[in-house]
C-alpha cells in the first residue's frame, strides 16, 4: 500500500472512534523506504483532497527518516475553547 493508502487507513480507523471534540491526532507515516519530497507532497494531497482528517480539529503527520511533516485542519469550529468570563 501507498503512502497516502496507510495515512488514509489509519485515519479511517481512528474517525471511526469517539474522541472528545477538540482532538488533535498525531500519525507516525512509517514508509518502507526513503521519501522523496515530491512524494511525501502527493500523499498529503490526496489525503486532504480525501477530506477523512476533518473529524479532527487538527492531523499531525510525522515521518521521521526524510523529518516530513504536515499539519491538516479539520472543522475550526469543532472543539474551540469557550472563553472564559
Amino acid at each position: 500500500m501507498d503512502l497516502a493508502g496507510q495515512i488514509l487507513e489509519r485515519l479511517k480507523s481512528k474517525s471511526g472512534k469517539n474522541y472528545s471534540p477538540g482532538t488533535v491526532l498525531v500519525v507516525n507515516c512509517v514508509a518502507n523506504g526513503l521519501i522523496y519530497d515530491s512524494e511525501w507532497n502527493d500523499a498529503i494531497e490526496r489525503v486532504t483532497k480525501a477530506q477523512i482528517h476533518l473529524a479532527f480539529r487538527e492531523v499531525f503527520l510525522c515521518e521521521t527518516v526524510m523529518s516530513h511533516s504536515a499539519t491538516l485542519y479539520g472543522e475550526q469550529s469543532r472543539g474551540r475553547r469557550r472563553k472564559r468570563k
